[in-house]
């Protein structure tokens, strides 16, 4: 039964997997931050180093509306739970365009399985990502050899910078870099012949990829390099060279701190 509050898993929203499912409630845990800090010779306060973002965790509540049939009541519970074991992408209509990869670490259990007003949940973690991200990234696109191109990211919480460089220009280009805040990424002994691209992208892990076509292309990264470019929850600037001309596609997913 669909609700004022929805869930989506990989596309399949939970009212769709029995319309006598009705959900109560969702409700979003404070992310686990980790902040380290180490002490000063004075004795006296810490220096902050840094924050690790461990997950993030989503409670779905629903109840069933199957009233005395406590065989009808587990078949519903086991749909439910198949639905949610596998994880994936979490979608909620309040959340319009973003997404959370997801885990699910507390499938709903048959308790209560007589009480017809026993609300059941299920857990659902996001490791890789443990933030909200946007489902469609915010872009900026230049074509040259150098220049310099704004990006506004529409988050809170920035995103990691992705690239499709472009190679036409008849030459091979061997040599390239781009920056933003501070951070830059170069490439060296590149061989990104005329006609093809150098894809720089994230998977929903994050786990970073630099391919030319289908080969990697990471160990063209110069060792001076960022290991990643971090784009603001606002207005940035990309500056970028090469030493021939090209198409730059620069995009960057939104994460959300909340």
């Amino acid at each position: 039964m669909q609700t004022r509050v929805m869930a989506t898993l990989n596309g399949v929203s939970l009212h769709d997997v029995d319309n006598r499912i009705i959900i109560q409630g969702i409700d979003e845990a404070a992310p686990s931050w980790a902040p380290t800090a180490l002490s000063r010779a004075g004795r006296i306060g810490q220096r902050y180093t840094g924050t690790e973002k461990r997950y993030r965790d989503v409670t779905v509540r629903f109840v069933i509306r199957v009233i005395g049939d406590v065989e009808e009541r587990e078949k519903v519970i086991q749909a439910a739970a198949a639905w949610a074991v596998e994880g994936g992408e979490l979608t909620v209509n309040y959340r319009t365009g973003e997404k959370l990869n997801v885990v699910c670490i507390t499938p709903p259990m048959a308790t209560g399985i007589g009480q017809w007003a026993t609300v059941y949940q299920m857990v659902f973690r996001a490791y890789g990502i443990p933030d909200w991200v946007n489902e469609v990234p915010d872009g900026a696109k230049a074509r040259g050899q150098s220049g310099n191109v704004p990006i506004v990211v529409s988050s809170n919480g920035g995103g990691k910078l992705e690239a499709e460089i472009s190679n036409n220009s008849g030459s091979t280009c061997n040599t390239l870099s781009f920056t933003a805040n501070g951070q830059t990424m170069a490439f060296a002994n590149l061989g990104l012949q005329s006609g093809q691209s150098l894809a720089i992208s994230y998977d929903d892990e994050d786990i970073q990829s630099i391919k030319i076509g289908s080969d990697s292309a990471m160990a063209k990264r110069t060792t001076a390099s960022a290991d990643d470019i971090w784009m603001h929850g606002d207005g940035n600037i990309i500056s970028y060279t090469a030493e021939c001309a090209l198409t730059w596609d620069f995009s960057c997913r939104g994460r959300w701190h909340g």
